[in-house]
């Protein structure tokens, strides 16, 4: 592939990767970090005190699973909502 098609053809798939992977990181990091911080600001100081790991990982956990789904719809988004102007059916 590199002696027929050069050197552009090795990384021709890098921006379409990139474009749709750093939305989804960006998205899935913010996501998790907005959804723990609003879990925990509802919770009194003594609370936060006297959770326990299994608590603190479920917290973690439901954060995370959240932020997949708010990921996925971010860097999914012609799937998720499909454009007027696109054809759903050609991809």
């Amino acid at each position: 592939m590199l002696t027929t098609e050069g050197i552009g053809a090795m990384y021709a798939g890098f921006i379409p990767i990139l474009a749709k992977q750093i939305p989804y990181a960006i998205g899935q990091f913010t996501v998790n970090e907005r959804c723990t911080e609003a879990i925990y600001k509802q919770m009194s100081p003594e609370t936060k005190a006297n959770l326990g790991p299994v608590q603190n990982l479920s917290i973690t956990l439901g954060s995370g699973i959240v932020a997949g789904f708010a990921a996925a719809i971010l860097s999914h988004v012609n799937f998720t909502f499909p454009h007027p102007f696109i054809s759903f059916m050609s991809y």
